[in-house]
């Protein structure tokens, strides 16, 4: 969870009507195939510990090619990760790859054995 530098509040009136001060990665899709990563990051607020998402903040969209290492965002933003972190990346998304084929696997969804990447 992010917390916000700034939070983010929705005035009507003078009245204040929402206020978001965390943002969350709420979806992400890793597509192998095409070598690209897609976040979705929603506004909201954590009264009582539990993520209450905005009703009025857009959400932002991030996607990241796992093969250049460039990056846009949906607030126009772009940019490209050094070798490094590039490298951190993918590591961190392939293991996530693993342990999704990982459970595919010990629930027998896909019977056979898997083979870490």
């Amino acid at each position: 969870m992010i917390t916000l530098t700034s939070a983010l509040q929705y005035i009507v009136g003078g009245v204040v009507q929402e206020t978001a001060d965390h943002s969350l990665e709420a979806t992400v899709d890793i597509n192998w195939l095409q070598n690209s990563v897609s976040a979705q990051l929603c506004y909201g607020a954590v009264p009582a510990g539990t993520f209450l998402p905005s009703a009025r903040a857009t959400p932002v969209w991030m996607t990241l090619d796992m093969t250049s290492g460039q990056w846009n965002a949906s607030t126009g933003q772009t940019g490209t990760l050094t070798p490094a972190q590039l490298t951190q990346f993918v590591s961190t998304m392939k293991s996530a790859r693993n342990m999704i084929e990982q459970f595919a696997v010990i629930s027998g969804v896909v019977p056979g054995t898997q083979t870490p990447w």
